[in-house]
């Protein structure tokens, strides 16, 4: 789970696709993203997702987000 200030690092190592990570610039489609959380989990899944669409990130697409009993 990436939050809050790892959450803007993270995407700024990757959003080219050459990042610290080898197996996120293999495997992982940023245009395809699903977020997911139960109680406390959906709350950071929810606070990941407000970053996003306020950053206005072209690179990573949230398609879905699913929250359970998140504890706002």
């Amino acid at each position: 789970m990436i939050h809050g200030q790892g959450f803007c690092g993270s995407r700024a190592k990757h959003s080219n696709g050459n990042g610290p990570e080898p197996w996120i610039n293999e495997y992982v489609d940023l245009g395809r993203v699903i977020l997911a959380g139960e109680s406390a989990g959906g709350t950071i899944a929810h606070y990941v997702a407000v970053q996003a669409g306020a950053a206005g990130l072209a690179v990573v697409a949230i398609e879905r987000l699913i929250i359970v009993h998140p504890y706002f």
